[in-house]
């Protein structure tokens, strides 16, 4: 079994592969699924596509991914975007 550090490792890698210009993404969230066998984790960044002046980086929106991840091999199983409306 991957520990949580590995799960995240692999859940930043995957998300570089389809979002290379995403840079220094956040860790919110983490949870192991006993039941499942994933641990699932979520991951933020700045929403760039939303208009405004310079801010900080939690002053403006934020976009979430989940990330399930196989607790025994460390593969990622799925991943999905977080709505927070």
């Amino acid at each position: 079994m991957i520990d949580v550090k590995q799960a995240v490792k692999n859940a930043n890698e995957y998300m570089q592969a389809f979002f290379p210009e995403v840079k220094s993404p956040v860790l919110e969230e983490v949870e192991l699924d006993e039941q499942r066998k994933l641990w699932l984790i979520t991951l933020s960044f700045p929403d760039e596509e939303e208009k405004g002046g310079p801010v900080s980086l939690y002053a403006r929106q934020r976009r979430y991914k989940i990330f399930s991840i196989n607790a025994k091999d460390g593969s990622v199983v799925a991943m999905k975007s977080k709505s927070t409306k």
